[in-house]
């Protein structure tokens, strides 16, 4: 069957058709010794770890399968199968229950176009207790513990959405943000008051300005000669009212 294998948008590496491949077509063939090794009991599954490093154990743990009763580690590309709830691949279509066709052997469950990922359902296989014991010492998930989890909504672990870490308090930001808080309402305040001292010096020459023309000044903001003022009529006019306000 011709396939390639590249990363997986399920986890990791994953088994790709570079070909279309019909229904019922067998995949993969189980032969121990060729394509499978077989361990019986935890002694020897202890054994294949020794020597390993932790690494390589959590690798070896997290790709091999159980099934009636031991522990099967595949020795070809098979062992990079992704797990999907509504896989592509397992026992024959026509007979689920491995009467007719090799129960061990893998089978194309329905048409499966080229580019398409080949799956298996992991839910299918065995748990074992004293197994699952070695896994959870090595802090290891195994296939058919992956495959319980996720068989409804086939998120894998790798693709689970991380929790958002919670913000660590940082007390030197804390205060170098309100130290710039500070500067910039103190750079703010010394602006404003720049600007009203020169509004006031500019008042004051216009005052003294006035005052050395022999005009009497008076008002506010606004300096004006005070004797053209009248509420019974002056002799300002216009002009003057304008010059009064800098007009």
């Amino acid at each position: 069957m011709p396939y390639e294998l590249r990363t997986s948008s399920i986890a990791g590496k994953g088994i790709f058709a570079t070909a279309p491949i019909a229904r019922g077509t067998r995949i993969w063939r189980y032969e121990i010794g060729v394509s499978v090794v077989t361990y019986t009991n935890e002694s020897e599954v202890r054994k294949r770890l020794d020597g390993l490093s932790k690494e390589e154990a959590v690798d070896f743990l997290e790709h091999v399968y159980t099934y009636g009763g031991v522990v099967i580690e595949i020795l070809d590309d098979a062992k990079v199968y992704n797990h999907a709830a509504d896989h592509n691949t397992g026992n024959h279509p026509d007979d689920e229950a491995g009467e007719m066709y090799a129960p061990d052997h893998t089978y194309a469950r329905r048409d499966i176009a080229a580019g398409e990922e080949l799956t298996d359902d992991y839910a299918t296989y065995e748990t074992i207790d004293w197994y699952e014991s070695i896994c959870k010492e090595y802090a290891a998930i195994s296939c058919v513990n992956v495959g319980h989890t996720y068989r409804e909504d086939n998120m894998p672990p790798t693709a689970l959405p991380a929790a958002p870490a919670e913000p660590e308090f940082d007390m030197k930001a804390l205060k170098e943000q309100e130290a710039a808080e500070l500067k910039k309402k103190i750079e703010e305040n010394a602006k404003k008051a720049k600007e009203k001292e020169k509004e006031e010096d500019a008042r004051i020459a216009r005052m003294q300005e006035l005052e050395a023309s022999g005009i009497k000044v008076a008002g506010g903001m606004h300096k004006f000669d005070a004797s053209e003022v009248d509420v019974h009529g002056g002799n300002a006019t216009a002009d003057d009212f304008l010059d009064a306000f800098g007009m």
